[in-house]
C-alpha cells in the first residue's frame, strides 16, 4: 500500500525580506526606514538618515519641542502667509543639516510627509533655488527634492518658476546679507489664472528670501504665495 505523505502549506511571500520580528528588530536597532518611491530625482545616490529610528522617527522627536507648528502673516502683501513645521532646533535642525550638509537625502520623505499634513491647497508648487555652487557640491538641491515630494502628496504641479542670478550661498552671511536676501530671477513663462503657488524651502530665518520669491512671482501672474519650510529659526538664532 502506498503511504500519501500530508502537503505542506504554501509559504506565504511578505513584501519585506525576512520575518515579521527581523523587520522589528531591525527597525529597533536603528537602521533607517526606506524613502517612499520617488521622493529622489533620477540618478541621484540615497544616504540614509542615520541616527532617526523606526519609520515617523522625525516627526515624533521633532514635536517633542515647543511651539512645532509656526505660522507668520507677511509684512506686505507678497507673501499671504509663512508657515513652518518645527522651530530650527533639537532633532528637527539636526535632520534638516543632515539633509543639507551631511547629504543624507533618505530624510526627504519624512521632512515632506510631515510638510504635507500643513501645506495649504495649492495649484502649483516651486521650490527657491540653492546656489549654483552648493548644488554642484551636494549634487543635488535640496528644496526641490522637497518640493516634488510634497507635490506627489499632495497630488499638485510641481514646477521650476525661480533661477539664482548670483552664486553667494546664504550660510554664513551676517544679518544684513541675511536680510538683503539672494539675487531671484523667473524662469518660464507667465502663469495663467492666477493660481495658488506653494514656495517650497529648508529653512527659514528672516523670511527675506521668501517674500523675495513671492513678489516675483505675483508679477509673474501668481495668486495668493504661500511659504512652506520645514523649519524656522526662532527669534535671535540664525540657521544653517
Amino acid at each position: 500500500m502506498k503511504r500519501s505523505w500530508p502537503r505542506s502549506r504554501p509559504r506565504l511571500r511578505s513584501s519585506f525580506r525576512g520575518s515579521g520580528c527581523a523587520r522589528a528588530r531591525r527597525l529597533a536597532s536603528g537602521a533607517p526606514a526606506a524613502p517612499a518611491p520617488g521622493d529622489w530625482l533620477p540618478g541621484l545616490r540615497l544616504r540614509p538618515a542615520t541616527g532617526f529610528r523606526g519609520s515617523g522617527c522625525a516627526r515624533r522627536l521633532a514635536m517633542s519641542q515647543a511651539a512645532p507648528r509656526v505660522r507668520s502673516m507677511s509684512d506686505d502683501n507678497s507673501l499671504h502667509e509663512l508657515i513652518s513645521v518645527w522651530p530650527h532646533v533639537g532633532r528637527a535642525a539636526e535632520l534638516v543639516c543632515r539633509l543639507k550638509y551631511g547629504r543624507a537625502t533618505a530624510a526627504v520623505s519624512e521632512l515632506a510627509q510631515a510638510m504635507a499634513e500643513v501645506s495649504p491647497h495649492a495649484d502649483l508648487v516651486t521650490w527657491v533655488p540653492a546656489s549654483p555652487s552648493r548644488r554642484r557640491q551636494r549634487g543635488f538641491d535640496q528644496g526641490e527634492l522637497l518640493a516634488r515630494a510634497l507635490a506627489r502628496r499632495r497630488r499638485v504641479r510641481v514646477r521650476r518658476l525661480l533661477r539664482r542670478s548670483d552664486d553667494a550661498p546664504q550660510t554664513g552671511r551676517d544679518r544684513d546679507g541675511r536680510v538683503a536676501g539672494p539675487s531671484l530671477v523667473s524662469c518660464g513663462p507667465a502663469l495663467r489664472s492666477n493660481p495658488t503657488v506653494v514656495v517650497v524651502d529648508d529653512v527659514s530665518t528672516t523670511g527675506t528670501t521668501m517674500r523675495c520669491a513671492a513678489a516675483l512671482l505675483r508679477s509673474r501672474g501668481a495668486g495668493k504665495v504661500y511659504g512652506l519650510v520645514a523649519t524656522r529659526a526662532l527669534e535671535g538664532s540664525a540657521a544653517g
